[in-house]
């Protein structure tokens, strides 16, 4: 059996870096990520779909902006995606990143940027034809998660949480979920296990 390669994407103003989320899905195979400027706009998915394409992944997964961009990578790829308390609407939800005030910092203490407000009118909506899995938590304080799962649920398996925040904080919770999902999608890979 391969051994699965896990694409992780990270939200809006932040970095791939080690956190909770990739060590979580380290359990379920590799993981591997890239930092994405979502500046660009709708160009983020032809970028991140040419780096799934070369590192070959298995399964997309992300968190907000994250989850947002997995929805369309993986309907490109043809590979499921995990989406963690996604943005559905990113040209109303990035609005308040059109006049960001002077020291303003992103999650890794650089300078936050304007986005063009052109850019942002533009931005594509959550996709909705990919084969996938929602992950939502009650304590998203950016997202209402009632309304994600409204629009979303006659389109994605999706799975409710207590507690929680924005970031995602319950994921190692949902690694049965994701293998389930992996399972269904045809995909015949195993679970990394260093024991």
């Amino acid at each position: 059996m391969t051994i699965m390669k896990i694409g992780y994407l990270h939200g809006y103003n932040s970095y791939f870096k080690e956190n909770a989320k990739v060590k979580a899905l380290s359990i379920l195979g590799h993981v591997v990520g890239l930092d994405i400027d979502y500046n660009k706009g709708n160009a983020v998915i032809a970028e991140v779909c040419s780096w799934g394409i070369k590192e070959d992944i298995d399964l997309i997964v992300g968190c907000s902006m994250g989850g947002w961009l997995a929805s369309h990578v993986a309907d490109l790829l043809g590979i499921p995606a995990v989406m963690l308390n996604p943005a559905i609407a990113p040209a109303i939800s990035l609005k308040k990143y059109i006049n960001i005030p002077e020291g303003e910092y992103d999650y890794g203490g650089y300078p936050m940027r304007d986005m063009d407000a052109g850019i942002v009118d533009a931005m594509y909506p959550i996709c909705k034809k990919a084969w996938g899995l929602v992950l939502l938590e009650k304590g998203d304080d950016v997202f209402n998660y009632k309304n994600i799962e409204t629009i979303l649920k006659k389109y994605y398996k999706i799975i409710v949480s207590e507690g929680g925040s924005h970031r995602y904080d319950s994921l190692e919770d949902r690694l049965e979920d994701i293998e389930y999902l992996v399972e269904m999608s045809g995909l015949n890979l195993g679970v990394q296990n260093d024991n």
